[in-house]
């Protein structure tokens, strides 16, 4: 059985998502510079859930900081928001861990 992990990093101005399976790195997409995750975060999640011809993923993962507020209110707010519709758990990752690892 594989595991599909949605991640979702908007940290930083910027930000990225990677859709993952079995922890292998399978598609990853980094958002624009400037103010990428307000308006482009759910069109990539979205575009990544597409190409890998997968319904939902089984889990998420977001960073919950420290990090830029705005950047971090959108990732986790999009979290949730998919944890809910898909049904699915989320996994909160600290921005200075995920850095250090």
């Amino acid at each position: 059985m594989t595991v599909w992990n949605l991640a979702i990093e908007c940290s930083a101005i910027g930000g990225s998502v990677v859709l993952s399976c079995d922890g292998a790195e399978e598609i990853a997409k980094t958002l624009p510079g400037d103010g990428g995750s307000v308006q482009f975060l759910a069109p990539v999640i979205r575009e990544l859930v597409a190409q890998a011809d997968i319904s939902r993923p089984d889990f998420l993962s977001v960073t919950v900081g420290p990090g830029s507020f705005t950047g971090l209110r959108v990732g986790i707010v999009t979290a949730k928001m998919l944890g809910y519709v898909w049904q699915i758990p989320i996994v909160p990752v600290d921005t200075l861990h995920a850095i250090a690892y």
